[in-house]
């Protein structure tokens, strides 16, 4: 996806999306602010915010909040660090109970709200089946691996789903019944984008775009009153070249596709999105998957488990969640009805 600060032209090759807007408040610009762009790396990827400054902003403050902000994330849920919580956790002995902080914990218990809505088809409980198809911590594989082995090999007899989650009574704890891995990563990017627009509003900042390996959550609008817009990309295999352009200003939008983060072996290549059930990269029939929502946390999730689900069923859900949707498979777009009530601007309500 590409943010565009251009005003939307009147072409046939563009559809123009208007979300409805959240908090009326946010839409007023900011006309004496300073227009500033910070970027950087982080989470494996690229960040950048786009903010419009309050007068005398310490822009060298903000960096460092910024990047204190994911460094928070990264310490509770990295499986990439090998001392986060994430990481200890799915390193930890059966029957130990483990502690783990409130950004973490709202993450999770939100993964398995949606695990619980799609029916499994989003399970933060896939961090073994990450491993064994070379999209965890550990080496990729030299070659395809078999859903039914795990990473030495050994034919694997259980399988841990995000049925298995317990939280204490508290719910500041989670249980590791023994082998139980946990993989966050179609979830805390989202969650990542949500955060640093919390940074961003302690720090009075009420007007900024901010994006995280594509995920991008908007606020407020740009300082000459246009909203934040947002470019979603087609597949490079896709013959339809309508383009679509969202007023971003207090909604998010994360996209998924089976052309990126591909893994490659011995002349083989599989998708990053894997299917809990078959245990197994999902066809790549369907090539991208975008979603709307106001928070990216949810959105992130919900493109992933259309993903899982494919055309056919991804759109029925998303229809009966009233989701704004758009696949594309087989070089065609496909739309959820939410995205086309917002692109003839006709929707009043987002659906959850």
């Amino acid at each position: 996806m590409n943010p565009s600060n251009a005003l939307p032209q009147v072409d046939d090759a563009i559809e123009i999306l208007l979300p409805p807007a959240i908090d009326p408040m946010e839409l007023r610009p900011d006309p004496h602010g300073e227009t500033v762009q910070l970027a950087g790396d982080t989470m494996g990827t690229s960040w950048a915010v786009t903010a419009i400054l309050p007068s005398s902003h310490d822009l060298f403050g903000l960096r460092r909040n910024l990047e204190a902000g994911f460094g928070v994330i990264i310490g509770q849920m990295s499986q990439w660090e090998p001392n986060s919580e994430i990481s200890l956790f799915n390193r930890a002995q059966a029957g130990s109970w483990h502690i783990i902080s409130p950004q973490f914990r709202t993450v999770l218990k939100s993964a398995c709200d949606i695990a619980l809505a799609s029916e499994g088809a989003f399970d933060p409980a896939i961090g073994g089946l990450s491993e064994l198809w070379g999209f965890g911590a550990s080496s990729p594989p030299l070659r395809k691996p078999q859903a039914t082995t795990d990473r030495t090999g050994s034919h694997s007899t259980r399988h841990h789903s995000w049925k298995d989650i317990s939280f204490s009574e508290s719910g500041d704890q989670i249980y590791q019944p023994g082998g139980l891995k946990l993989d966050l990563s179609a979830i805390a990017k989202g969650f990542a984008v949500d955060y640093i627009i919390a940074v961003l509003r302690q720090r009075a900042i009420t007007h900024a775009l901010v994006e995280i390996g594509g995920e991008l959550r908007a606020t407020g609008v740009q300082s000459n009153g246009e909203p934040w817009w947002v470019d979603v990309e087609n597949a490079p295999d896709v013959d339809d070249p309508l383009v679509s352009r969202i007023a971003l200003s207090g909604w998010a939008i994360a996209t998924t596709g089976h052309y990126l983060r591909r893994r490659y072996a011995a002349g083989e290549s599989w998708s990053h999105t894997l299917s809990p059930e078959q245990r197994q990269p999902v066809a790549d029939s369907l090539s991208t998957i975008s979603v709307l929502h106001p928070n990216c946390m949810q959105a992130d999730a919900l493109a992933t488990a259309i993903a899982v689900l494919g055309q056919e069923r991804g759109i029925a859900f998303a229809n009966r969640h009233r989701l704004a949707a758009k696949l594309v498979a087989e070089g065609r777009a496909f739309y959820s009805d939410t995205w086309r009530a917002y692109a003839a601007g006709t929707e009043e309500e987002s659906g959850q």
